[in-house]
């Protein structure tokens, strides 16, 4: 014989309280990596610069997450640098590369006072994205079950401990 189970008012409250604890969690996660990358972005100008580098934070506001959207699997946060401010320092200063004199014979850069002519300069990897990533992923682990819990007791009231 089947076995029926009617929509009560207390199990739709259940599935209710459980979506927003796994959105809620998704939020957290997408927060804490956004944080996390922008955390290994130097600070915008003024604040920190170098006699080869002048820090804007252009790329620093453009890291960020998209709200978490509901899949058949649970919750998907979207987390990147979705600005287009400075999408053409983005690969250069992740992985590195070489800048080149395109429309005339020398870059020109003004640095402590002097002006200095080069054909070319070659900028090192700094893997803000990726040293941001593997520490947000360990900062999410260990503090993801608790927030869960949290959010669990606030959604759910009587029903978790």
């Amino acid at each position: 014989m089947p076995v029926v189970i009617e929509k009560t008012p207390d199990i739709q409250r259940v599935r209710t309280g459980m979506n927003n604890v796994l959105r809620r969690a998704a939020m957290f996660a997408g927060e804490t990596m956004q944080k996390s990358v922008q955390k290994r972005i130097p600070p915008p100008r003024g604040a920190w610069s170098s006699c080869c580098h002048k820090a804007t934070g252009v790329m620093r506001g453009d890291v960020k997450f998209r709200k978490p959207r509901r899949t058949d699997r649970g919750y998907v946060v979207r987390i990147g640098m979705f600005g287009n401010a400075s999408r053409k320092y983005q690969r250069i200063h992740e992985y590195g590369g070489v800048i080149r004199a395109k429309n005339k014979p020398y870059l020109t850069f003004k640095i402590n006072g002097r002006w200095i002519r080069v054909k070319e300069v070659r900028i090192r990897p700094k893997f803000y994205f990726q040293r941001g990533w593997r520490s947000g992923v360990r900062r999410i682990a260990e503090s993801l079950p608790a927030n869960i819990r949290m959010t669990a007791k606030r959604e759910l009231p009587d029903t978790v401990r």
